[in-house]
């Protein structure tokens, strides 16, 4: 492959976000991915839009559904959503430099080889893809069926136009091959990194007997939150102690779901200082984290807990199945089994000394797998072909 200087970012849609270095895009990855990028030298810029206006308006009209997720789901899926959106982001790529400059583009939402015909590489980066979606029963509301052909099909092109597909795990690469049919040599797992500016230290010293447990979503319900609540009720049983610390989600908890010994924190944000200290302590008090998500495309959450020295209980599916390695850095459970998620918790508290053993293990797998750093590193391997 020959040689590049650098790459210009795209990222677009209020579905991901619209500036590329704003904390909340791409649940924040896309700030670190592309600061990380600046700083290893390798990034020409990063441009961002929506579309706007009469078209926008048009196109939600087009899209209308009585149910408000099925609309959603209609206007950012639908091709004309796509191709305005594209539309929106040509000039930017057109403006580029003739020479040294190739193009990375964000998800699938738009068309970057379309924009550029051939006369610099495309790339996109990915968390996962609408076949993941399509295939997995805690989606959620479902794609109609007319929409999901025609969406798949736009994706299918797109992919098979791109010159690198990037992903962060492998089981969303081996998606790509066998599900859009892009050959292997040109889908390449990029891993992912943790968001976070400063690296937590190390802490040999760490307690893991203090019965306090994590959670950290915003999506609850898809993560697996009202399955956790319920098993944390089994839990409190056997250690009546156990404190259930929920981070992220910016609406009160569901009705009707055990709360006793659950601690709801909101939305703790990373960029203001009072609540960024609060989300720390959280990581350094508690023994243990979970997630056991319904349906989950990456998680950068039990990356991060597993810096912190912290092991993970998470569902053993999807990418989640390789982030944490079942009985080495955490535990795995079915999506959607209380039970199962109730036994691991019990585990792990009954055996401060296993937990110990595989937080150590997940902070030492985080640094050697999970920094930014180090998915840049690999990026400029790939475009540069070194």
């Amino acid at each position: 492959m020959a040689e590049i200087t650098q790459i210009h970012g795209f990222i677009g849609s209020a579905l991901i976000g619209i500036d590329p270095f704003d904390p909340r895009s791409w649940s924040g990855i896309s700030r670190f991915f592309f600061r990380e990028c600046q700083r290893q030298g390798i990034l020409h810029g990063a441009s961002g839009g929506e579309v706007r206006g009469l078209s926008r308006l048009l196109l939600l009209v087009l899209s209308a559904h009585p149910d408000r997720e099925v609309w959603r789901l209609r206007f950012y899926l639908r091709e004309g959503y796509r191709r305005a959106l594209t539309r929106v982001l040509a000039p930017a790529a057109r403006a580029l430099p003739t020479t040294g400059v190739d193009v990375l583009q964000i998800g699938a939402l738009y068309d970057m080889p379309s924009v550029c015909g051939g006369t610099r590489r495309c790339f996109s980066y990915h968390d996962g893809n609408l076949a993941m979606r399509l295939k997995n029963p805690f989606a959620g509301t479902a794609v109609p069926p007319g929409l999901a052909k025609a969406a798949m099909a736009y994706e299918r092109s797109l992919y098979h136009r791109l010159d690198r597909i990037f992903t962060m795990s492998e089981h969303l690469r081996q998606s790509f091959i066998s599900d859009f049919g892009v050959p292997p040599e040109r889908v390449v797992c990029l891993g992912a990194g943790v968001n976070l500016d400063t690296l937590p230290p190390d802490r040999p010293d760490k307690k893991y007997d203090t019965g306090q447990v994590l959670f950290i979503g915003v999506d609850f319900l898809r993560k697996g939150g009202a399955e956790l609540l319920k098993a944390f009720a089994n839990v409190k049983a056997r250690h009546p102690a156990a404190v259930l610390h929920v981070v992220g989600p910016k609406s009160p908890p569901p009705p009707g779901l055990p709360m006793d010994g659950v601690q709801w924190h909101g939305k703790l944000r990373k960029e203001v200082a009072d609540e960024a200290a609060r989300l720390e302590g959280l990581f350094a008090n508690c023994s243990f984290f979970v997630l056991p998500s319904l349906y989950e495309p990456f998680g950068i959450a039990p990356a991060e807990a597993m810096m912190h020295s912290i092991p993970a209980i998470v569902s053993g599916a999807w990418a989640l199945g390789e982030t944490v390695e079942d009985g080495i850095t955490g535990l795995h459970v079915p999506p959607g089994d209380a039970e199962a998620m109730a036994a691991a918790m019990n585990r792990l508290l009954d055996d401060p000394s296993l937990c110990r053993q595989l937080g150590q293990a997940g902070r030492r797998g985080a640094l050697e797998r999970f920094t930014w750093q180090g998915v840049v590193a690999r990026l400029q391997r790939e475009v540069s072909g070194t």
